[in-house]
């Protein structure tokens, strides 16, 4: 897969950009096919925030390479994988 076959989405105030890799965001759709239904490349500018709603009863990883990300009321700094479920 390309950088150009990949959707993005820009977020609400600027925040930054979400790339689709596989299933679905804001009506973007992502190309690739993959055991899981959603796979995001998501990219927050400094002190911006997202929102985002987990399915009941789905699981989702985060992999933090660089800065500090508040997750939960917890944070998660540099370098960091956690895992969340609903």
């Amino acid at each position: 897969m390309l950088d150009r076959d990949i959707s993005t989405v820009c977020l609400p105030d600027g925040a930054g950009a979400l790339r689709v890799i596989a299933g679905s965001y804001a009506g973007a759709h992502g190309s690739a096919r993959n055991f899981t239904p959603d796979r995001w490349d998501l990219r927050l500018k400094r002190q911006a925030s997202l929102a985002l709603d987990l399915p009941e009863g789905h699981s989702a990883g985060l992999a933090v390479p660089r800065g500090n990300v508040l997750v939960n009321r917890g944070y998660l700094f540099g370098e960091a994988i956690c895992s969340l479920r609903s």
